[in-house]
């Protein structure tokens, strides 16, 4: 059974994508930034381009809870992983909003660790479903993040699992072979993992605190469940 007001299910989907991420922001950020990956619905389904940018501006214009800063993202094909949308927001008026329109999952349990499972790329954090590709560097990585969990995979080790070229030349003849990986492949091993680390944390939609990078040393924080919630 679900709590609802009668605001359209892609309106509440938005704002409690909204509400999850201003509560883990400091309260003297005016603006505040959201990844495209973010915004899913209740069954953890991307909310499609063109609800979301109707959705927002409903709430913006007509209910004046917040400000559209950037949302040119919206404009193009595709999702992208580092597309992000900036919202100048009034943090008391949106509160008061969500509060009287919110909807509660009542058969929806809460969890409360990280479940991964390696053979599948799926996985659920804190009740929130994630799967990971089992041809992109995240899939093996993060099985062993969740091995070691609270503990750092040293950065050789992340390169090693992600097959990342130990020189310039052999990332250039992957190149030739590879177009697709383009982005990583002229870039330092530095700038590999911190973009794999953002990676990672947009589809598990997990945070900083949660997803460390420590030099590319990286860490799962948290409780590992043994199994998926039902």
């Amino acid at each position: 059974m679900k709590i609802t007001m009668s605001l359209p299910k892609t309106i509440l989907d938005i704002i409690k994508v909204i509400h999850d991420k201003l509560e883990i922001i400091p309260e003297n950020d005016e603006v505040m930034s959201i990844s495209l990956w973010d915004f899913r619905d209740e069954n953890e389904d991307l909310i499609p381009k063109n609800d979301l940018k109707s959705g927002l501006r409903k709430l913006a214009e007509d209910k004046k809870l917040f400000q559209l800063k950037d949302i040119l993202c919206l404009d193009k094909r595709g999702r992208f992983n580092n597309e992000r949308l900036e919202l100048r927001i009034n943090r008391e008026k949106f509160r008061k909003f969500y509060q009287d329109n919110k909807y509660i999952d009542l058969k929806k349990p809460l969890t409360n660790g990280i479940y991964y499972n390696p053979k599948t790329g799926i996985g659920y954090a804190y009740g929130k479903r994630f799967k990971f590709k089992n041809d992109q560097p995240e899939f093996t990585i993060f099985a062993e993040m969740i091995e070691r969990i609270n503990n750092p995979v040293p950065r050789k080790r992340v390169l090693e699992l992600a097959n990342y070229p130990k020189s310039e030349n052999d990332r250039i003849e992957l190149l030739t072979n590879n177009v697709k990986r383009k982005a990583s492949l002229f870039t330092s091993a530095t700038y590999f993992i911190n973009e794999l680390a953002k990676k990672m944390r947009n589809m598990t939609r997990l945070n900083t605190d949660q997803i460390t990078n420590n030099n590319g040393e990286l860490t799962l924080v948290g409780k590992r469940l043994n199994s998926p919630p039902k």
